[in-house]
Formats: structure tokens, sequence, C-alpha cells
């Protein structure tokens, strides 16, 4: 993340699978629905009640999304444009008190959505695309090799045809 959030996914002992449990560490723990400062890679598979472990997980910019052994895929973090992909986002509602003025300043920390939800129930998942230059979007692919996207869709990002925005200002 560009904030201070790192995470990453440790076997359990004896697994050749490489599959495993998620340990996340770091200053923005309500990106994952923790509280307070946390300098060591801590485990969070009791904190996010998870069942299967984990094959692929990315933390970026403001989110961290993980597809489990089950093909499951669940997301968390700061949720401003929809980039978790729960279906929420704060800009973009029109109910904040200096509408239609409003700009967002990119400020860090705002919207966290909690412990990771589901995303796209129903879905089998088979990869993430994460890169911090992707910032407020999220690509991945099912195991039916088509990709789906989600987040700020300004100038066309997405890839799906529809335009939210222009190119100069928020």
């Amino acid at each position: 993340s560009h904030l201070n959030a790192s995470g990453c996914i440790i076997p359990a002992p004896g697994a050749t699978s490489g599959l495993g449990y998620p340990y996340i560490w770091g200053t923005a723990s309500t990106m994952w629905g923790g509280s307070g400062n946390v300098t060591t890679p801590t485990a969070v598979k009791s904190l996010w009640n998870m069942t299967a472990p984990v094959k692929e997980i990315c933390v970026d910019w403001n989110t961290i999304h993980y597809i489990d052994s089950l093909g499951n895929m669940y997301g968390c973090g700061y949720n401003t444009f929809g980039e978790v992909g729960n279906g929420q986002e704060f800009v973009g509602k029109y109910n904040y008190s200096s509408w239609p003025s409003y700009s967002w300043t990119f400020t860090d920390y705002e919207n966290p959505s909690g412990k990771p939800v589901q995303i796209g129930a129903g879905i089998k998942w088979k990869h993430l695309y994460s890169n911090n230059w992707f910032g407020f979007y999220k690509y991945a692919m099912d195991e039916n090799d088509s990709i789906y996207s989600w987040g700020r869709n300004k100038s066309l990002a997405l890839g799906n045809g529809l335009w939210n925005g222009y190119d100069g200002g928020e």
C-alpha cells in the first residue's frame, strides 16, 4: 500500500501447496478491520473468520483483496471510489454537505470498509491484478478467463465503455 500497510501469505509448517493464511502489519490497521499500530506480522485468520487458506493476496493503494483456495474473492480497505468492490463508495453519493462543489482531496484513511467482504459471490476467481499505479481501480480474472474491473472510472479507465467524469480536475 502507499499507506503503512503490508501483508503476506504464510503457509502452514510442512505445507507444500503454497497456500496459507494472511499476516498483516502497519499503522493503517483500519484498512483491514483491525485497530492500533501493528508493528510485526500479525495473523488475521480469526479476525477475518477465515475457513479456507488463501492462494493469492494483494495489498495495493487503498485496498486488500484475496482469493481463497475455494476460488472466492474478498476485499476490504479505504473505499473512496468503490475500489473494494462491495457496491459502496464515498465519492459520488451526492449526500455530502458541500455538494455540488465537493472535490476530494485524496485524504488517506477515509471511508474504511472494515473486515473483508465477499466480492462477486457465485463467481470463481483465478487471479488478481494489482499494482500501486492502478490507484483506485481493481481488475480480476475468473476461472473462465473473463476480466472484471471496478472502482473509479474516470476517463474510461475500467475499460467497460462507461465514462464517469472528465479529464480535468475531480
